[in-house]
This record gives C-alpha cells, structure tokens and sequence, in this order.
C-alpha cells in the first residue's frame, strides 16, 4: 500500500527533512504539489527551492528560452530592458497555455556579462515577486545573437 502525500509528508516532517520557514509562509496553489528545501542541504543563496514536484496527471508546459527582444522586433540596449522583455515573453508564453506564474516549477535564467548578476536577480525579484521556484542561474560565454544579454527558460504545470 503507497502512503498518502499527507502521511508521507508527516513523516519525512517529523525527521527534519522537510523542516524550512519558507515551506510555511506561503499558500502554495493547488497546481503545485511539493516544494522542497530540506535541512539536508545548504539553505537556497536567493529565491529558489532545491525541488519542486507536480501532481500526476499535471499539464506541463516547457517554455523555451525567451531573449529580451519586444513584439515589434526591437532589442533594447540595457540589461534591466532585455531581462523585462524576456520575463514579459515568458508570461505571454505562460498566458497563452492558460497559466501564470503561479504554475512555474522551475526558472533557468543564462546572463552574458559579469556585471549583469544583481540587474539579472533584481528583475525576477520585481517580475515574480516572492515566487520561489527551482531555479539555474549561470554566466555564459555568449547566446546565440551577440546583442542579446539574458535569456529565461521555464517550466510550468496546471492540473
């Protein structure tokens, strides 16, 4: 007999595994079955979880990497404009499939230049809030088009 998610979780609870403020702050929506920071690991360095699971039978939606490029075609020039566009091309991406950023499990975000590391994080802060997701963030030698700065990939799941 498989245990219940509720007894499963009272267990790994009453170990310590799953024992993290964050887990209790917030009314995750019913999209989302399970974030996960245990007390196992290091505590997460920004706004993120180790692990995220959905529930069977969820929807997922695999949103390519979106660069910072505006409807009309245009680039902006600046970091803080690029990482803006790309986040809004995500949440069209999201829109279109009937979600938000309520349903993202997990945000993968590659930044070009050294210095673009506090614009890149301010702006998911501004763009999500306190949304905490599985996240990658990593410095790359360069994108496909030398112009572009940032680029924001993402899962999401609805059930």
């Amino acid at each position: 007999m498989n245990p219940s998610f509720g007894s499963l979780f009272q267990i790994l609870w009453t170990f310590g595994l799953f024992q993290h403020p964050r887990l209790l702050e917030t009314d995750w929506p019913a999209a989302i079955f399970f974030r996960s920071t245990p007390n196992t690991v290091a505590p997460p360095f920004s706004e993120y979880h180790h692990g995220m699971e959905a529930p069977a039978g969820a929807r997922l939606l695999l949103v390519s990497g979106q660069i910072g490029i505006l409807p009309d075609g245009s680039l902006p020039d600046t970091i803080e404009d690029q990482c803006e566009a790309a986040w809004r091309n995500v949440f069209s991406v999201l829109e279109a499939a009937d979600m938000g950023a309520e349903n993202l499990l997990r945000i993968n975000q590659y930044y070009v230049r050294t210095e673009d590391l506090e614009p890149v994080r301010k702006m998911r802060v501004k763009m999500t809030g306190d949304l905490r997701t599985g996240s990658t963030l990593l410095r790359v030698a360069s994108l496909a088009s030398p112009d572009w700065l940032i680029e924001i990939e993402a899962t999401a799941a609805k059930s």
